[in-house]
């Protein structure tokens, strides 16, 4: 089986349907009460397997990014989406797509590779959509980042970064916003791997470097560790020698090699250090992670919460012909490393034994401190059956919580604090479930994950990675 038809045949099957326009609109049928305070609009991303682009992807994270939001409030809720229109899906449509993909390769012949050794970078905007300031902006892993346009959801201009940390450098797509700004990890490759900590306002396109670390091995980043004090660079042993990488056609993720022997690495970069500084570096056990889902200063400890798996083998399992002969595990498990900055001594302690992805927590509300509730969705096979659960697991006990509703399968539930809340974690999250034929948001109590509310769709929605609420 070619992976062309396996994409294809991933394209009609839960949790990957996704509508048959490339942009659309429709209302919901509403049951349930909303709160009162909640009004605006849930924007989120999804890779979308096409059947009918002849270019298909051989991985779950290159498939053609959707954007669609959900209007919340109001006597009516509304569905909107539209398929981005980047240059990976413009050439798509011509059935060869020559640039640097996850993991499906890079469609360049000889004579491109020997006379243009690094590939142009994908624009396809498919992991997370964030505010920054006036922008609703829809970020991969990649120098580029695209600006949607609020009513359409349309990509409208490329954003563009008027300093010297590099045109070319690789932005990470969970760049942490605050009320301080917008802060992010950006990486450009060499015979070293430079890795640099950078903030701006948030209207500002202008980054200030706050501090870099250099490596003669790349560790795979998806997200980073953030405090008031430090930015946390979470290097696992899934490592590339950058020069490893010229004039290839595989794809990025294909020349990283996991050795567990090697142990991870935290690096801590002093956020009022200056560039000139030398970052920290401790050393624990081997695992591998996409997610984190909060970082947090003691007086003696540096500590991160994060999903951790035992091994790379995600990886393999999201690409279209695993896929195709089994359903994603979307499972790691909650752990907390805590760096004494005394004696440089990192404990590693599971939080719990609840399996989990897509961490969410009321990290505004914490302030600083530890979380009481930290949120996720649990997808994989059930007695043969494919379940996406929405999990709430007390970080200080272990204890979940879950929320069930066969036949939806739920992506990464989206918390929102009610506006006047006393202690993090009050207020509901936003669910939204995948099904064949339909798609649904729920809305939950995040205390007691019972259902307030919820608008069912009859247009399908791929189960899809990141996004953020928007206030009205």
């Amino acid at each position: 089986m070619n992976t062309t038809s396996a994409a294809a045949d991933l394209a009609k099957r839960a949790p990957f349907v996704g509508p048959s326009e490339d942009d659309g609109y429709a209302r919901a049928r509403v049951t349930g009460t909303l709160p009162e305070w909640l009004r605006g609009t849930l924007v989120r991303t999804a890779p979308m397997f096409g059947a009918s682009l002849p270019w298909e992807p051989a991985h779950f994270f290159d498939a053609v990014a959707l954007v669609f939001g959900i209007d919340v409030g109001g006597p009516e809720m509304t569905l909107r989406w539209a398929r981005l229109e980047s240059e990976v899906a413009r050439a798509a449509r011509g059935g060869r797509v020559a640039s640097a993909h996850f993991k499906t390769p890079n469609g360049r012949g000889f004579l491109q590779r020997l006379f243009n050794p690094i590939p142009r970078a994908t624009d396809n905007t498919n992991v997370n959509v964030v505010r920054m300031g006036s922008d609703l902006v829809a970020l991969t892993e990649s120098p580029h980042q695209w600006a949607l346009d609020r009513a359409t959801l349309r990509a409208s201009k490329r954003l563009t970064y008027h300093d010297d940390l590099g045109r070319s450098g690789i932005m990470l797509a969970h760049p942490v916003v605050g009320s301080d700004g917008v802060t992010n990890i950006v990486y450009s490759l060499g015979k070293q791997a430079v890795i640099k900590l950078y903030t701006h306002d948030a209207d500002s396109r202008t980054r200030k470097l706050l501090g870099a670390w250099k490596t003669s091995n790349l560790p795979y980043m998806h997200s980073f560790g953030l405090t008031e004090r430090t930015g946390i660079v979470i290097a696992h042993p899934f490592t590339v020698k950058p020069l490893t990488m010229l004039w290839s056609d595989a794809g990025f993720i294909d020349h990283f090699r996991w050795q567990p022997e090697r142990g991870t690495r935290l690096v801590l970069i002093d956020r009022a250090g200056g560039p000139a500084q030398t970052p920290r570096e401790y050393e624990t056990e081997a695992f591998f992670v996409f997610h984190v889902a909060h970082a947090f200063e003691t007086a003696e400890a540096t500590v991160v919460d994060l999903v951790g798996y035992d091994d790379v083998r995600i990886i393999e399992s999201a690409s279209t012909r695993a896929l195709l002969q089994r359903p994603p595990e979307l499972r790691a498990k909650l752990r907390r490393l805590s760096i004494d900055r005394r004696t440089g001594h990192v404990r590693n302690e599971l939080l719990s034994d609840t399996e989990f992805e897509f961490p969410q927590a009321d990290t505004e509300r914490a302030q600083g401190r530890p979380v009481g509730t930290i949120f996720g969705t649990a997808v994989g096979l059930e007695q043969g059956v494919l379940t996406g659960d929405i999990v709430a697991i007390d970080p200080r006990t272990g204890a979940a919580r879950r929320f069930h509703e066969a036949p939806w399968i739920f992506g990464e539930p989206v918390f929102v604090g009610k506006p006047d809340r006393t202690r993090d974690g009050e207020g509901v999250l936003l669910a939204v479930g995948s099904h064949e034929h339909a798609s649904a948001l729920f809305i939950l109590d995040a205390d007691t994950l019972d259902v307030l509310a919820r608008a069912e769709f009859r247009t399908p929605l791929p189960l899809g990675l990141h996004g953020t609420f928007l206030p009205s």
